[in-house]
């Protein structure tokens, strides 16, 4: 089992991320011990790339307050994580997806242009053949 958290980089500190909490991809108790492979968003300094990878140790539904209206909560989680190794050997960004951006029905790093189609989503459920790719970018 594998997922992609996709967060902004200051999101995430001290080994712990805060992300909503999206009906496509709601944690269960099989998810802990899980591969994540995290991705950081775009910045004006850096492009949307992967940028480590780890493994999930907690998860915790919590209500945070929505950005636009403090007043009001959203539903999220609260995610710890461990191990994380951040030595990318072979950078991936959204620009590299760009081919791969629409390929549908397609596995490994074909259907991986979902990252970038999907920016919404901030954990995303991998299969095998993907989780593979993103792990050979970890690779000596």
């Amino acid at each position: 089992m594998a997922l992609v958290l996709k967060v902004m980089a200051g999101s995430l500190q001290d080994n712990m991320a805060i992300v909503p909490r999206m009906k496509s991809a709601a944690l269960q108790a099989d998810d802990l011990g899980a591969t994540v492979f995290v991705w950081l968003g775009d910045e004006p300094a850096n492009k949307s790339a992967l940028h480590a990878t780890a493994t999930l140790t907690s998860f915790e539904a919590i209500t945070v307050p929505q950005v636009r209206d403090p007043n009001k909560k959203k539903d999220a989680y609260r995610l710890l994580l461990a191990d994380i190794g951040t030595e990318v050997t072979d950078p991936l960004t959204t620009e590299n997806l760009g081919p791969y951006r629409y390929v549908e029905g397609a596995d490994g790093i074909d259907s991986l242009g979902r990252i970038h189609r999907d920016r919404n989503d901030k954990i995303m459920r991998l299969t095998g053949a993907e989780a593979a790719v993103l792990a050979e970018r970890f690779r000596h």
